[in-house]
């Protein structure tokens, strides 16, 4: 398995009553991820390198660079075919019931499950935390309390900027086309052309509400179709390069190393199997 720098830190109360564990992990290369499991506290997590598909209860769905994962207690949750991409992403786990703030709770808890952006805005306390949890003082109890709240309130007010802001109608009609599940994806311009826009504006929308293009979007999805084929079929890596409209099997061999750190057959191999 590949390795990565995984770095965790489980307090269980002692230096503050609501922080279960925070942690980071840090990849360049495939490896297993987290199957299907849920537990008793809420769990926030910051993605900000790279991409992770995911899934709560029965959405499956990618978080991108910025984007936040929240799960809540007993919410089915897990890394989509239990692998992670080459990422970043720094999480907490907490008992939101010991914060000793019913208002700061309630907002917290009602949160979605998943936030398109913020991530980056919000790191800078989880790292304060984990400097925190590296070099134990007799006072790491107070700073990981200011820290604390700080994430949180600046993540509740994240979460109320988001849900007041609705999408355009271009771009949630772009979305519903592209997660039709098609076994070709489209190009922008095709995309452009169906939803009778210009591509100039498509992209407008996707950077802004979304924080990435829809060339990346949509190259997403093609190297989440290619992972799918090469888990959950016996064809050949070549058969599955053709019907993904690759020029070659070298072609896609050599796209599939830069998005994920490994060859389309390390992967079938090394991750799965």
């Amino acid at each position: 398995m590949s390795e990565a720098r995984i770095e965790r830190h489980y307090l269980g109360g002692n230096h503050h009553p609501a922080i279960v564990a925070v942690g980071q992990s840090c990849q360049s290369e495939t490896r297993k991820g987290f199957p299907l499991h849920r537990h008793s506290f809420t769990e926030i997590s910051l993605v900000t390198r790279g991409s992770i598909g995911y899934y709560t209860e029965d959405d499956h769905y990618t978080l991108t660079p910025n984007s936040i994962q929240i799960s809540q207690p007993n919410q089915w949750h897990g890394t989509t075919d239990n692998f992670l991409n080459p990422c970043t992403f720094t999480w907490v786990q907490l008992r939101t019931s010991e914060l000793k703030t019913p208002e700061l709770e309630k907002r917290i808890n009602s949160i979605p499950y998943r936030l398109n952006r913020g991530a980056n805005v919000l790191l800078c306390h989880l790292e304060a935390m984990l400097a925190e949890c590296r070099d134990l003082r007799s006072d790491t109890s107070l700073a990981l309390h200011g820290h604390l709240h700080l994430f949180l309130v600046h993540l509740a007010r994240i979460a109320n900027e988001i849900n007041q802001t609705e999408y355009p109608t271009t771009l949630t009609r772009a979305l519903k086309y592209l997660d039709k599940g098609r076994e070709e994806e489209p190009t922008v311009a095709k995309l452009a052309q169906v939803l009778n826009t210009h591509r100039s504006y498509l992209y407008s929308l996707f950077v802004k509400h979304l924080g990435i293009t829809p060339q990346a979007y949509i190259k997403e999805k093609r190297f989440r179709r290619a992972a799918d084929l090469l888990t959950s079929s016996k064809d050949s890596i070549t058969d599955i390069a053709f019907e993904l409209n690759f020029a070659s099997a070298q072609h896609f061999a050599t796209a599939f190393r830069k998005r994920y750190g490994l060859s389309p057959a390390k992967f079938r191999a090394q991750v799965f199997i």
